[in-house]
């Protein structure tokens, strides 16, 4: 046999590092959530997260997220930036040919070495940065995927430092439309800042369903920043 061939790379580790913790609930205990979270690394190193809502709740809810998550998550592995993962993925619902199934797309890419997110979304709720004591909305707007042709995503930017928690959620957990939903949720969440990423997104759905009840599907993602071990 011939001798083989080898390509070493190397990569400076960051100074930042990620722990995450996923909360979804169902509407109803005898269907699937229509919510579909992912979360992983780029190969660049860059860290994903994505949240997406189907319509509605169910089976075809359900669908309908893993679609697009699955899709984006493709894309951005195969080098797209954001906004063109985001058209591609439109333009492949839209062949689907149904007028009745759409999308939010809440998709996060974070740069740990910088200490960035770019937060990208198309019908999603605002995102919550908890830094520093405070709690800040970073916005969500525009129409789900697979309705237009053409999609104008809303984007926004934050810097991140250690200690600081990114915070995704769904309608069903507060809806921005809603009267004073972000703000209770906002307060909710700074109070319970202190708890490990896994738990505060449990108890924030759990929260939300207390107050408000299980009229939709509800999920969280909570992202906590970190310095890594030397």
């Amino acid at each position: 046999p011939g001798a083989a061939g080898y390509e070493l790379a190397f990569r400076q580790a960051p100074a930042r590092c990620a722990r995450v913790g996923v909360r979804t609930e169902a509407a109803r205990a005898d269907a699937p959530c229509g919510d579909a979270v992912h979360t992983g690394l780029l190969p660049d190193g860059r860290m994903l997260v994505v949240l997406s809502d189907g319509m509605g709740s169910g089976p075809s809810a359900a669908g309908e997220s893993r679609r697009a998550v699955n899709l984006l998550r493709a894309f951005l592995e195969a080098g797209l930036p954001g906004s063109g993962a985001l058209e591609a993925v439109n333009a492949l619902m839209q062949a689907g040919g149904s007028d009745e199934l759409f999308a939010t797309v809440d998709l996060c890419v974070i740069d740990l070495a910088r200490g960035e997110a770019e937060l990208i979304k198309l019908g999603a709720c605002p995102s919550l940065l908890l830094s520093g004591g405070k709690a800040v909305a970073l916005a969500g707007g525009h129409l789900p995927i697979g309705i237009l042709e053409t999609v104008s995503p809303g984007l926004q930017r934050a810097a991140l430092s250690p200690g600081d928690t990114l915070i995704l959620y769904t309608d069903g957990v507060a809806d921005e439309l809603q009267e004073g939903q972000t703000e209770w949720l906002m307060e909710t969440a700074l109070n319970m800042s202190s708890l490990e990423p896994d738990e505060l997104a449990r108890r924030l759905v759990q929260a939300a369903a207390e107050r408000q009840g299980r009229r939709d599907d509800m999920s969280a993602v909570a992202v906590r920043i970190e310095r890594s071990a030397p």
